[in-house]
């Protein structure tokens, strides 16, 4: 049986090649879907941009799938937590999915924390260079797509096809969803990839390594912090502490 959501409906045991910017653009619109039908006169251009819209939109949402997935399986390895209200009193539980880390972020916010969420927002992609052209490869073979041979002109065997450029926006759109949530929420904490600058010079991060200066906290939540509650993954220490007390030889403060 066909897949329905197979581009152009070709049979399974055949490959469609497409253009490796098919899906580029932000907003699919009819004069780009005309320009991707090329010579081919046997679909209307409607048809064209409505199977483009409906490859975009299964591409997301694979991606998001597969990725939000790895990053739960990492919540696993880092044992996440939240705290659930039951009968007057807080239980702590295991983060198990995206709603329920959700509700973690907002709970959290020491430096060992943290240092757990860098791993699962960043570390594991550190780790794996090379996981959103793995994540292309195995879609196109899923949906039988392969990218048609163009001239050197418009493209070098260095650029990254399209399906490869989704699912690193996908992964920054989930990062930065997360970080809204921190950066709203009571205590305002939130991690990012920016470091704080050395004088006027931008330090330059070593992937895969946690530093304190990636932490940021919303300005307006700066001096309500000593008189909020704290809650930790670890204990009741509050960000300064952990900052100070903090012996945890991956963490490196600039």
């Amino acid at each position: 049986m066909a897949d329905k959501n197979l581009p152009l409906n070709v049979p399974e045991t055949e490959y469609t090649y497409v253009s490796r910017n098919i899906i580029n653009k932000k907003r699919l619109n009819l004069e780009f879907a005309i320009h991707s039908l090329g010579t081919d006169d046997r679909i209307e251009p409607e048809q064209k941009l409505q199977e483009l819209q409906d490859l975009k939109q299964c591409c997301r949402d694979t991606f998001r799938h597969e990725i939000e997935a790895t990053m739960l399986d990492e919540i696993q390895n880092q044992r996440l937590s939240y705290f659930e209200k039951y009968e007057g009193s807080r239980k702590k539980k295991p983060v198990k999915t995206m709603s329920q880390l959700r509700k973690s972020i907002k709970q959290h916010h020491s430096v060992k924390y943290f240092e757990k969420m860098f791993k699962v927002l960043f570390g594991i992609f550190d780790d794996s260079p090379c996981w959103a052209k793995t994540l292309e490869t195995k879609y196109m073979e899923t949906k039988k797509l392969k990218y048609r041979k163009e001239s050197s002109t418009t493209h070098s065997e260095r650029d990254k096809g399209c399906f490869e450029i989704m699912a690193t926006d996908v992964k920054s759109e989930i990062v930065h969803q997360l970080q809204k949530i921190g950066k709203h929420s009571k205590h305002g904490a939130y991690l990012t990839l920016q470091l704080p600058k050395k004088g006027n010079k931008r330090v330059q991060r070593k992937k895969g390594l946690f530093y304190i200066g990636m932490i940021k906290r919303n300005k307006i939540a700066e001096d309500a912090l000593d008189d909020m509650e704290i809650v930790s993954s670890e204990d009741d220490s509050s960000l300064v502490e952990d900052i100070q007390e903090s012996d945890n030889v991956r963490i490196h403060i600039i």
